[in-house]
């Protein structure tokens, strides 16, 4: 009977230590999860905030494009037209100097409206005349408005 109580009271003592250190264990793991959660959380905050930046930046730039732009409202849709030749027909009837080295590009915008029968003519889409200087949309703005000529 005395064997069998210090048996048992040397199992008692081994589960005791094997508890203790499956306590260990676990705060050691429980640490080292808020640890990756905090890197984690701070790598995901980053990103948030270089993905914020970067639409900042790119509004910016969209905006800079679009600063250059000129749209040309009511002009007559045709088939295989040359926006080019529109570009500088209208242009000229507003006395406004331009050059084919002004234009970066000429393009009409907005869904192709299609022709119904019994219908009103849809409006014509504009065009969106690019120019490759601030200064040149400008003059093409003041010329169209008939302020001074640059």
């Amino acid at each position: 009977m005395v064997q069998f109580n210090s048996t048992l009271s040397e199992l008692t003592a081994v589960m005791n230590k094997y508890n203790e250190r499956i306590d260990y264990l676990e705060a050691k793991l429980e640490s080292l999860e808020v640890k990756q959660i905090d890197k984690e959380s701070n790598r995901i905050e980053h990103l948030e905030t270089t993905i914020t930046q970067l639409k900042l930046d790119l509004q910016d730039r969209e905006q800079e494009m679009l600063s250059n732009d000129v749209e040309i409202a009511g002009i007559s849709e045709v088939r295989n037209e040359n926006l080019m030749h529109v570009t500088f027909t209208v242009a000229k009837k507003l006395t406004v100097e331009i050059e084919d080295r002004d234009i970066v590009s000429v393009k009409r915008v907005g869904p192709i409206r299609a022709l119904v029968e019994g219908q009103p003519v849809p409006n014509p889409r504009p065009i969106v005349v690019r120019l490759t200087r601030r200064a040149q949309k400008r003059c093409t703005v003041a010329g169209s408005t008939r302020e001074t000529r640059c």
